[in-house]
């Protein structure tokens, strides 16, 4: 037996360690066989069988290759090796531990699983095996330490040999099982991406990034270039998976939706721990190393096995730590963004059910700042209980090494968790009050957004943006006790770091100097050190994280009340008596495409109703409201409705039309009666069309994406009469019509919902109101080409509803259902039973017989060809280099917001903050180096001056915070808020219609958020690092020179991370930006469409769509995750060779350096690089978070905002008398495409000019033009005299009363809705309320203090609201576009005489289709293809040939 054997008493106990042989520095071999084989082992055969089992259940996935069997032969020769070993050792044992048999037995079992699992592993999992890699690296390093004992003990050479080629076989077969099997996966998996077939050490390591780096690196990356995402993160999955659980669980119960998701994603969640729990032990082992170290340093005896040890320890160590924590970030991010899916997929969901009006929280705001709020703290979730044990642990450590002292400590740690807990209390009331705030803002923007154009005309930009930035100053103001907490938080996070050894040290040598029991020396002191530094790090972590976790619970908390709102089929489904009073019925309103929903029958009653019966809607005897609250809007309806008619339903305006028909679609409560609807597809075209930011022909096939018919397409075209206006666009069907419609017409618009309702080939078409937009002419083309005897309807033998207030077509339908101002219905029938009975029908006193002859001859005519244009591919990005590389003028940008003199004053702030920080280190080698001479001398001075540099560090930390996060980050806010507002509000309209709004809401949401938060939080967190890196950087160059020839290596290592890194990350920040857009439009347009899309059974395409969007948006968020975690490992293994060369140079100079300087040295070193490590890291983050910043200066300086050649001053009280010239005027959307071509007219004071010509001819760009909203490529305009050209565009649109066809809404109160300047008072506003019959309406609420949005009116009664404001107006030129369009015939002369009597005195330009509400006007202006092609008195006009003769001509016969 060789010398280095320890005797059996020593050896066959757990030592650890062995003292008095091999060095000192080994295990026992019993421990060696306990714990290095036998409880590995073991564990490792537990884990066998249930993979077996789950191996068992999965088909084969992947073909055998080359690779298989080499496998099978490493693994059965290493399965015999291990036999033979087992043989050997029992034959001729070389010692004796009495584990022994059962350790070499334990090899073979082990060996003859990895035989049978890795065949099976390789032919049915698609990854590398986990358990294999995990168990055959561990054991590898297990066996290497087993190894060296065997050969110092110098035990039989056979076995000794026997036992090398083993774990020489176990490293091949290792790396066979790291080996990725793409190659011979079979066709069905083929596709999948690198991540997705990555095994353990390919994910620990980042490995499968290596692709997304080079394509960064090398070129611009757009969403295409990434590899889709996983199945596991999927959205359709995850919504599938949350909802199932969520259905299950009390909804109303405290954080419900918080339990929900823990239990969806317990596996994901669980998967984090084990590493996480690797991570400490490895962290751990760094304050035994050091102290190590500084004690073998300072000893005479030095031995090479300890040296090489202590190296090989510091590299086992630290990329142990690299690796465990890479892999917890990594499996934590995972999670993450499977939270993220989760929640904004059930949030959608729950959006396509809200009943109309119901957005108490904007679904928009809970998927945007909540969720994103939610992932950025949850994130954490782990380090709640992870810190509280490395506290712990920490603490015990530091007993160790000076005693009673440690509770210094553990005194503040308490005092500060306490505090936080505090904060934490309060915290989730001020975000909460905040979200509020930043809700209201965007909810104001996004309605101010999507009505720009009436905005505009009416000349409210400067108004109403200056409400959304007062909004903005709430929103910032709301914020600032949030923020004050977050300073609070943050400084007590970083007391123990700061104050800490000061405080520790100080009880420390009181204590030592009344017990007399010793002072303050190197290794313990700087043991110490690294101990605090490990308990300050998770107490950090940890005091940040409760708040920031506080805030998600109340976050999820708020997308909880959002779920548990009731959606439309619960409001919708009232339980009534039926006549027989024995019975009760149960007749929920039919929803979308389901079959009529029927319960609670009687036998009989149910018998009845399964019979087929000819009328596809009743309706009997229902109360009708839209909510419980409200009152009560029709009353005792009884209606029935045969397949195959036309039903016209008319009435006054506000009698509950559009009720009527929401009430079909079950969209309203019925509080008593019922109401069938026997039909499965139905179409439905709302008074405001709904259209989606798309093409013309996207727009009319509607997103169901069914297959597309050529044929029908084209005679749904040709009946809504839009072959002419396809012509006339300039990429005909493929043009893009702009959010909400905006680059069309209002008639254009309407035609386009109408044409949807055809396509759709429904058998039941409701349209509500459609042709009201029409002019004459095109009204009767579209009228008698769908509605007409032989229109399209009636040839396909389809049921229309027709909500209509132009009654000559009433002559026409099979049914008419007339409802009076209560409520009721006050006639139905035939058109011929109903006039010549006395009632509504007759008194409308219509001319003219059913149907005209020649009407009757009108049948669907052979269609022109539509001209289409080839979709233009999407525009290639412009190579924007600074996405790649960066762009430092961004930081010189947004510090400039700041002011030069508060960025001055902050950094001289940090820079003594990091030199308190810092010097202490060297201070306290000078307090050891004096104690190991003269112990206990000028203590004072020690004392004072390490505990006033703590203070001083503390305090100016708080002062920087206070400026970074109270004062620059708002400051910076508020401006570039201010600069984005500005810009989107005075676009061009040309730029606005071209434009996705959900692209410009990105901005105000998403990107507005990364720079009131992280930005600023990166740039202070990036400052701070980078001022203590530079100051460790000269301590370790003073107190180390050897140590500091490490430095230009490491540095030139970092530029290089950085730099690969940057190129990559930079990219996916702006594609993680870019992709959450259409997130955006996507909730803005389903809120806009609830009701059409639900007629339409739209819901389950709109949610695969956003399926589709999600996970498109879920690529870059994730990656972007990936590759933060992939630098963080980076710079963690760069830790790892640093300390090593550290540690190299220590040991092998060590006579050239003392323990108390390699101290000094080591723990400036690892802290600089950590510093170092964190600011690449916070830099990095703000390189990516800065994109937002990036984002707005590039719409500021692209996106055109309207200017004006002079500055000419205007007078007051312009103008003040309203006469208007026009020469030679043509004007465009842009200057190539003319729309409006050589108008010239002269409008002299006091004239009303009535405005007539085709839908789409030009009617609308001339008062477009008026506005100075389009721009003239020749010609001037004036207006008593000043050229509009040179005056603001403001002033030009304030000088006009417009009132446009959409009446033009906007978040606030009714007074500032009629009142947006503030210029009259409440009196005037009643009374123009009254004149207009609304003010009883408005009354009933809360009068004019009512929120806009809790009145509702119809259509008609917004264009009466509109003529009220315009009423409260002393312009004196007024723009009527349409503005009577929507009311019936009695409602119209109430607003013709109303505008004939408050506007006597001023020029009236009035565009209408009524052609006899401008037959009175002093001229008539005719457009044609952007043509004034006559413009003359009526009389005149009349008298001669001409267009407007045959307009009338046409109308009167009709």
């Amino acid at each position: 037996m060789s010398a280095q054997w320890c005797g059996e008493t020593i050896e066959n106990s757990f030592g650890p360690t062995v003292k008095i042989c091999r060095g000192g520095f080994d295990f026992t071999a019993l421990f060696e066989q306990v714990f290095l084989s036998i409880i590995p082992s073991a564990i490792f055969l537990v884990l066998l069988a249930f993979r077996l089992v789950l191996l068992r259940r999965e088909s084969p996935k992947v073909n055998c290759g080359y690779l298989l069997p080499a496998k099978i032969v490493i693994a059965t020769t290493y399965a015999t090796l291990q036999l033979y070993f087992l043989v050997r050792w029992i034959a001729s044992p070389p010692f004796y531990i009495r584990t022994s048999i059962a350790t070499q037995t334990l090899y073979v079992i082990d060996g003859l699983g990895i035989l049978v699992l890795s065949p099976l592993e390789h032919l049915r999992n698609l990854k590398p095996s986990t358990l294999l890699q995990v168990y055959l690296l561990l054991t590898l390093l297990f066996d290497a330490a087993i190894c060296r004992t065997l050969w110092l003990i110098g035990a039989d050479v056979t076995i000794q040999r026997v036992f090398v080629t083993c774990v020489s076989l176990k490293f091949v077969l290792f790396c066979l099982e790291v080996i990725e099997k793409r190659r011979w996966l079979k066709p069905k998996y083929s596709h999948l991406k690198s991540e997705a077939i990555g095994g353990f050490v390919n994910l620990s390591v980042f490995w499968w990034l290596n692709g997304i780096f080079l394509d960064g690196f090398h070129k611009i990356l757009v969403l295409a270039d990434i590899e889709g995402i996983e199945e596991a993160h999927r959205a359709e999955a995850l919504e599938h998976n949350l909802q199932e659980v969520w259905s299950k669980i009390p909804k109303e119960t405290p954080h419900a939706l918080l339990r929900a998701l823990a239990w969806t994603l317990r596996w994901p969640l669980a998967a984090s721990i084990f590493p996480r729990i690797c991570s400490i032990g490895f962290k751990f082992s760094q304050p035994f190393l050091i102290a190590t170290l500084i004690d073998y340093l300072d000893s005479p005896f030095k031995q090479a096995s300890v040296s090489n040890g202590l190296i090989g320890a510091y590299a086992l160590a630290y990329s142990g730590v690299a690796i465990s924590t890479g892999y917890y970030w990594y499996m934590a991010y995972r999670t993450i963004t499977m939270v993220r899916g989760s929640l904004i997929a059930m949030v959608y969901s729950h959006t396509l059910d809200l009943p109309l009006g119901a957005h108490h929280s904007s679904p928009s705001t809970l998927m945007s700042t909540d969720v994103e709020r939610i992932c950025t703290c949850l994130v954490n979730l782990h380090e709640l209980w992870a810190n509280v044990i490395e506290v712990g642990i920490a603490v015990y450590i530091l007993e160790k090494q000076i005693g009673t002292a440690c509770i210094t400590p553990a005194l503040i740690a308490l005092a500060c968790g306490l505090g936080t807990l505090l904060l934490t209390s309060r915290i989730a009331k001020r975000q909460d009050v905040w979200l509020k705030a930043v809700q209201g803002r965007l909810e104001a923007t996004e309605s101010t957004l999507g009505s720009i154009r009436g905005i505009k005309m009416m000349g409210l930009t400067d108004s109403l943006s200056r409400v959304i930035q007062s909004l903005r100053e709430k929103d910032l103001l709301s914020a600032m006790n949030y923020r004050k907490l977050q300073v609070t938080s943050i400084v007590i996070s970083l007391v123990m770091n700061i104050t800490g050894p000061a405080l520790t040290f100080t009880t420390f040598t009181i204590i030592s100097a009344v017990r007399g029991s010793g002072t303050l020396l190197a290794a313990p002191a700087f043991a110490s050190i690294t101990v605090l530094a490990l308990i300050g790090t998770p107490l950090i972590t940890l005091f940040q994280a409760l708040p920031l976790i506080r805030s998600a619970v109340g976050s999820l908390s708020r997308i909880q009340d959002f779920l548990n709102q009731p959606g439309v089929e619960e409001s919708s489904r009232q339980l009534t008596l039926s006549s027989d009073e024995s019975s009760q019925t149960l007749t929920p309103v039919k929803r979308n495409d389901s079959e009529i929903p029927l319960s609670l029958f009687d036998n009989k009653d149910l018998a009845a109703r399964k019979k087929p019966f000819d009328d596809i809607i009743r309706i009997s005897e229902a109360d009708i409201t839209w909510t419980t609250v409200d009152a009560m809007v029709l009353l005792n309806i009884n209606l029935a409705i045969r397949h195959d008619s036309l039903t016209m339903i008319i009435g006054p305006v506000g009698c509950g039309k559009s009720t009527l028909i929401k009430t079909i679609l079950g969209e309203t409560k019925v509080n008593n009666g019922t109401v069938d609807v026997s039909c499965q597809s139905l179409a439905f075209c709302d008074q405001s069309p709904w259209l989606t930011y798309a093409t013309i022909r996207e727009n009319v096939t509607g997103p169901a994406n069914s297959q597309f018919d050529e044929t029908w397409y084209s005679k749904v075209i040709h009946a809504c009469a839009l072959e002419k206006d396809l012509e006339q666009l300039p990429d005909g069907d493929q043009s893009m019509v702009g959010s909400r419609g905006i680059a069309l017409s209002g008639g254009q618009r309407q035609r386009l919902s109408i044409a949807r309702a055809l396509y759709s080939r429904n058998k039941l078409a409701i349209f509500d109101d459609v042709l009201s937009g029409l002019d004459g002419n095109t009204e009767e083309q579209v009228f008698i080409r769908v509605f007409g005897p032989n229109g399209i309807i009636r040839q396909h033998k389809m049921t229309a509803i027709l909500v209509t207030h132009q009654v000559k077509w009433l002559a026409f339908s099979s049914h008419i259902i007339a409802i009076d101002e209560c409520g009721r219905i006050s006639q139905q029938g035939d058109f011929n039973s109903l006039s010549s009975t006395d009632g509504y029908v007759r008194n409308l006193a219509l001319k003219g017989d059913t149907t005209d002859p020649e009407l009757d001859q009108v049948v669907m005519d052979a269609q022109t060809p539509i001209r289409r244009i080839k979709a233009n591919p999407e525009l290639d990005r412009a190579n924007d280099i600074s996405r790649q590389t960066g762009d430092f003028s961004l930081y010189k940008y947004y510090l400039g917001f700041a002011g030069s003199g508060t960025i001055c004053f902050a950094f001289v702030v940090l820079a003594i903050y990091s030199f308190c920080l810092v010097f202490p280190t060297i201070w306290l080698d000078w307090w050891s180096t004096a104690n190991e001479k003269r112990p206990g001398q000028n203590l004072g001075l020690y004392l004072g001056v390490y505990i006033l540099l703590g203070v001083m560090g503390l305090v100016t930390l708080s002062i920087f915070c206070w400026q970074m996060i109270i004062v620059i980050g708002p400051r910076a806010g508020r401006k570039l808020h201010s600069t984005i507002l500005h810009h989107a509000l005075r676009a061009p309209l040309s730029f606005l219609s071209q434009t996705d709004m959900g692209v410009i809401m990105n901005r105000f949401s998403q990107d507005i958020q990364l720079i009131d938060f992280q930005v600023t939080l990166s740039s202070m967190s990036a400052a701070e690092a980078f001022s203590t890196t530079i100051v460790r950087l000269l301590v370790v160059c003073i107190t180390a020179k050897y140590v500091a020839s490490i430095i230009p290596f490491t540095l030139g290592v970092v530029y290089f991370i950085q730099k690969s890194y940057l190129r990559t990350s930079r990219q996916l920040r702006h594609l993680d930006l870019e992709a959450k857009a259409p997130i955006y439009t996507l909730f803005a347009e389903t809120l806009d469409g609830l009701a059409t899309i639900r007629a339409f059974g739209w819901q389950d395409h709109l949610r695969r769509r956003n399926y589709v969007v999600l996970d498109g948006a879920q690529k870059p968020f994730y990656l972007l995750n990936c590759v933060q975690r992939w630098l963080a490992f980076v710079l963690d293994m760069l830790l790892t060779v640093v300390s090593v060369l550290v540690v190299i140079i220590a040991v092998k100079l060590n006579n050239q350096t003392s323990g108390g300087s390699t101290g000094v040295a080591l723990v400036n070193v690892l802290a600089c690089h950590q510093h170092l490590a964190g600011f690449v890291q916070r830099w990095t983050l703000l390189e990516t978070s800065i994109g937002a910043v990036s984002r707005i200066r590039a719409f500021a300086l692209e996106c055109p905002v309207e200017t004006q050649q002079g500055n000419l001053q205007i007078p007051p009280n312009w103008p003040s008398k309203g006469s208007i010239e026009m020469v030679n005027v043509s004007a465009s959307y842009k200057r190539d495409s003319p729309i409006l071509r050589n108008v010239t007219c002269s409008i002299p004071l006091g004239s009303k000019i009535g405005v007539c010509g085709r839908t789409g001819s030009g009617k609308s760009s001339f008062i477009l033009c008026l506005l100075q909203m389009l721009e003239l490529s020749s010609g001037e305009i004036t207006i008593d005299g000043l050229d509009l050209s040179q005056c603001s565009k403001e002033a030009t649109r304030s000088a006009f009363i417009t009132v446009a066809q959409d009446c033009v809404l906007f978040e606030g109160s009714v007074r500032f809705n009629l009142d947006p300047r503030s210029l009259v008072v409440d009196a005037e506003i009643e009374k123009a309320l009254r004149k207009v019959g609304l003010w009883e309406i408005i009354n009933m609420d809360s009068g004019l203090d009512a929120p806009m949005n809790s009145v509702h009116l119809s259509h008609g009664q917004g264009q009466l609201f509109a003529l009220a404001r315009a009423i409260l107006s002393n312009a004196k030129l007024v723009i009527l576009d349409e503005a009577a369009s929507s009311v019936d015939r009695e409602t119209n002369s109430l607003m013709q005489s109303l505008i004939r009597s408050e506007f006597a005195n001023r020029t009236i330009i009035c565009v209408d289709h009524n052609l006899d509400n401008i037959l009175d006007y002093n001229k008539i202006a005719v457009f044609d293809g952007g043509f004034m092609v006559e413009f003359d008195a009526p009389q005149t006009l009349l008298q001669s040939s001409s267009k407007f003769r045959q307009m009338v001509g046409d109308i009167r016969e009709t």
